[in-house]
């Protein structure tokens, strides 16, 4: 299972403690150990887009709108659940990967052994494409992994970065419980964020070159790799988050632009409407206001502000939603 750690460079990692006090709740509503559970639940989130009409709040800064209709390439819930469908076919719970197993065995490891030692008790984790994971470490080892699922009885054969495969972690949840004991229903939207960030892990944007794996193969730990591998936009891997950062040494920041966080974050801010429900606005203004920090290409440094004009302003240039694999210097 030592293989499945490396997935957590792309892991989305979601700190519902941040400013709201949360706790674990009722286990048929937090997720995270019950495998059908945890499928079902994002199977109601992904048919609740497929029925949606528009998406985009028409509140929302028309930047946000614009750049939606270029992400997702239209302003409905069809188009998003699209753009999801495209790049993530598989879901398990935690427990459906207990006896998970690859083949052929990982021969590349080093620099995967500490990557689950960066969360803490701050983190609860929303969700892994471990199917990224899986083929980046198959084009590491000149390999194609196999994952086999002996509680669902399948075996997925990982030969593209759009692979699909995701694991539902304890954050994607359809409730919580604040600390002084009350349910708390976590918006669908809010969960439908998660998926939205997912999915471009599954983007191997611009794609990556023998050279640069071959920093991966030669990197002795995590923060190495981080710090050395120069095609991150593979992937769209995160980095740690500097000593000035709130997440400071947490995987959990992006310096390159049109990564994860940034589609997460446009997402919120169409969505995030002020004439519609007030706790689903609030919840959307947050995970707005959370991805921006976490974007380093816009963030002002130890002050804590943020310039997120310059992103939805093009100054890093538009999206670029293709995918590829290993081309040429």
């Amino acid at each position: 299972m030592a293989l499945l750690k490396l997935a957590t460079v792309m892991t989305v990692v979601l700190f519902l403690t941040a400013g709201c006090g949360f706790t674990g709740g009722d286990g048929d509503r937090v997720l995270g150990g019950d495998g059908s559970t945890a499928r079902n639940l994002v199977q109601r989130d992904l048919d609740q887009l497929a029925r949606s009409k528009v998406r985009v709040s028409t509140t929302s800064d028309d930047r946000y709108q614009s750049r939606f209709v270029e992400i997702f390439g239209g302003t409905t819930g069809q188009d998003v659940r699209a753009y999801i469908d495209q790049r993530i076919q598989h879901f398990f719970g935690e427990a459906d990967l207990r006896g998970a197993y690859v083949t052929p065995n990982p021969v590349n490891t080093g620099y995967s052994q500490n990557l689950f030692h960066q969360e803490t008790v701050q983190a609860v984790r929303g969700a892994s494409n471990i199917g990224m994971g899986i083929w980046f470490q198959g084009l590491i080892d000149r390999n194609v992994i196999t994952l086999h699922v002996p509680s669902t009885g399948q075996s997925l054969r990982v030969e593209s970065p759009r692979a699909g495969i995701m694991e539902v972690g304890p954050g994607y949840r359809y409730s919580t419980v604040s600390n002084d004991g009350l349910e708390f229903v976590i918006p669908t939207e809010y969960r439908q964020a998660i998926l939205v960030h997912e999915a471009r892990h599954s983007d191997c944007t611009g794609g990556t070159t023998e050279a640069a794996l071959e920093i991966a193969r030669n990197a002795t730990d995590i923060r190495q790799f981080a710090e050395t591998y120069p095609r991150l936009s593979c992937g769209h891997m995160h980095v740690f988050c500097p000593s000035w950062h709130k997440f400071a040494g947490l995987a959990a920041c992006d310096k390159n632009p049109w990564g994860a966080y940034a589609i997460e974050h446009v997402y919120a801010g169409a969505v995030a409407s002020a004439d519609g429900d007030y706790i689903t606005y609030k919840m959307m203004q947050y995970v707005r206001n959370d991805t921006a920090s976490r974007l380093l290409y816009v963030n002002e440094g130890p002050s804590g502000s943020f310039d997120i004009s310059r992103l939805l302003d093009l100054e890093f240039g538009r999206p670029n939603m293709t995918t590829s694999g290993v081309v040429a210097e």
